[in-house]
């Protein structure tokens, strides 16, 4: 299903000629997806945000990925409390 809506996604960049931005934004979200360790949502909702409000929302989930992308889960165990105590902040 994601693959199909990529592709959608992508032709419809095309043919807006805003194809560089979403395969900019595409490899953005994929980094930074990659770095937070499956975080998911339950359901694909879209929201219509002012431009300002996208940013700010970005900026923080990134700062919010640096301090807790290295939470110790079940399904992602960090191991040694040498190594758990060496990815912590403060």
């Amino acid at each position: 299903m994601n693959t199909f809506k990529m592709i959608i996604l992508f032709l419809i960049a095309y043919f807006f000629k805003l194809f560089i931005y979403t395969l900019v934004a595409f490899i953005n979200f994929g980094i930074l997806r990659f770095f937070s360790c499956g975080v998911h949502a339950n359901t694909s909702l879209n929201l219509l945000l002012n431009k300002n409000v996208v940013v700010i929302m970005y900026i923080i989930s990134l700062i919010l990925v640096f301090i807790y992308a290295t939470a110790d889960t079940e399904e992602h165990s960090i191991g040694s409390k040498h190594h758990r105590k060496a990815l912590t902040y403060g």
